[in-house]
Formats: C-alpha cells, sequence, structure tokens
C-alpha cells in the first residue's frame, strides 16, 4: 500500500492563490436580490452534436460562471444539455426567464446576463482586494 508523501502533493505558492482570486474578480456582477437559480443549458448544433458551438458554452462555464458564483453566493448554478442553448433564471417569486445564448461569444452571454439581472449600483458592495 503506498501512500503519498506531504512533498510530492502540488503546491500552490502565493502567487497562483493572489492570480486565481484577481480572476474572480475581474468581473463584478452582483445578480439582484430575486434571482434564486440560474441554469445554463448547453444546446446542439443542427446536426444534433455538440461540436464546435460547445467550445463557447464552455469557455463560459469555467471561465465567467465561478466569476457569477463568487460574487453570488446565494444563487444556485447549475448546467445540463438541451435542444437550445439558454440560460434559464429561476426568481424568488417562482417566474423563470429564459435568455437565448445561441451563436453568442462568452463576453456577449455576460452583457445579457448583466443587463438582464445585476444591480446596477454596485458602489455598495465593496470587496477588499488582497494585494499581498
Amino acid at each position: 500500500m503506498a501512500t503519498r508523501s506531504a512533498n510530492k502533493l502540488p503546491r500552490l505558492g502565493r502567487a497562483a492563490i493572489k492570480r486565481s482570486f484577481q480572476h474572480l474578480n475581474s468581473d463584478k456582477v452582483l445578480l439582484n436580490e430575486n434571482v434564486q437559480q440560474m441554469k445554463i443549458v448547453a444546446g446542439r448544433n443542427s446536426r444534433g452534436s455538440f461540436g464546435a458551438r460547445q467550445v463557447f458554452f464552455m469557455y463560459f462555464y469555467y471561465d465567467k460562471v465561478p466569476q457569477l458564483k463568487f460574487h453570488n453566493p446565494s444563487v444556485l448554478f447549475s448546467k445540463s444539455k438541451g435542444d437550445v442553448s439558454a440560460i434559464v433564471v429561476e426568481l424568488n417569486d417562482g417566474n423563470m426567464k429564459t435568455l437565448n445564448i445561441q451563436g453568442k461569444d462568452p463576453e456577449e452571454i455576460l452583457q445579457c446576463v448583466k443587463d438582464k439581472f445585476a444591480f446596477t449600483d454596485t458602489s455598495y458592495f465593496s470587496y477588499p482586494i488582497v494585494t499581498s
């Protein structure tokens, strides 16, 4: 039975943690208080596969959604596959709103989310930025 020694584990230095924190703070999007859940649906292309269009979706999901999660810990995020690429947002009152993201790049998707569901005044929320 082999055990892994402590010196063979990957190390995260201060620089890696600082880069991660800077990345999470790069797009500060604070969602409205009435947003309860955000479901990101990956759509199929015209031939029924998840091919090249999946690249934009995966970039958005793995790059932008962690930033949204970081600034909105009370919102539940999930992903699924469907026929059309969309973001389904469930509000506290039970209403559901759908954003069509078919053919949009990750920056356009994030801007669409900002326009529909983000606070307009973010000066109320200020997170300290660790620089050292």
